[in-house]
Parts: structure tokens; C-alpha cells; sequence
């Protein structure tokens, strides 16, 4: 039985445009859970992912939470991600473990009350 121990990768995965683009694309797609949003509660959710050879992720579990509905949300902006560039070790694509870090932070939801971002961006309606 052969074991070989990978301590470090030529490239990490990368997503087109950067970690940047990331952020910004976390940003465009999350929905800010409405109790979330009236209970004021902020923080980041870490979440641990598989990054297969093609850059698709798996495996998607929470490793450190908030509380259900922030970090189910986590998980769902989570599944959407694809890199565009897999891991590199030994000059090929190898499957990596990947921690991306959700921020919930209620100053990015600026004019906004009792309604999620893209509920308001769909649907304006009077009360909200």
C-alpha cells in the first residue's frame, strides 16, 4: 500500500476574476434570511467543501455556525459556487478540501427593512 502525503499544492483553486469576484458573487446571491434580518443577527459562517478536478464542489458541510437559517443559507450560496481553475499538485488537477467563509453583515443591506435583498430587487411592493 502506497500513502502519499500532500503538504502543499502548486495552485489552489480559482474562481474567474479572483477571490474578489467571489465576494462579489457571495454578495449578488445571498439571501438574507428575514428573521435574520429582524433579529439583527450578523457573523460569518465557515463552510467546508470538496473541490473536485473540474472545479465543481461536494460536500458541503458547516464548520462553524450562527444559527440554522444563516448557515442553511451558507450551504446554499455554497452548492452555486464552481472554480473556475481546480487544485494543482504534481503539474495536475487533485481534489482539494476548501473552507469558504459566508459573511452575514446587516450594513450590506443598505435602505432595507423587514425584506431580503432579493425579494425587493424582484417584487417591490408597498409595506416592505
Amino acid at each position: 500500500m502506497k500513502v502519499e502525503i500532500i503538504n502543499a499544492l502548486e495552485l489552489w483553486p480559482s474562481y474567474k476574476g479572483g477571490v474578489k469576484e467571489l465576494s462579489i458573487f457571495i454578495n449578488e446571491n445571498i439571501n438574507y434570511p428575514k428573521k435574520a434580518f429582524k433579529d439583527s443577527i450578523e457573523g460569518i459562517v465557515y463552510i467546508s467543501m470538496d473541490v473536485g478536478t473540474d472545479g465543481s464542489t461536494h460536500n458541503h458541510i458547516v464548520i462553524k455556525g450562527i444559527r440554522e437559517d444563516l448557515d442553511n443559507e451558507a450551504i446554499r450560496i455554497a452548492k452555486l459556487i464552481k472554480f473556475e481553475k481546480p487544485a494543482i499538485q504534481n503539474g495536475k488537477p487533485a481534489k482539494v478540501k476548501y473552507t469558504l467563509p459566508v459573511e452575514f453583515k446587516l450594513s450590506d443591506i443598505k435602505g432595507i427593512t423587514n425584506c431580503n435583498k432579493r425579494s425587493l430587487k424582484k417584487s417591490p411592493t408597498s409595506g416592505h
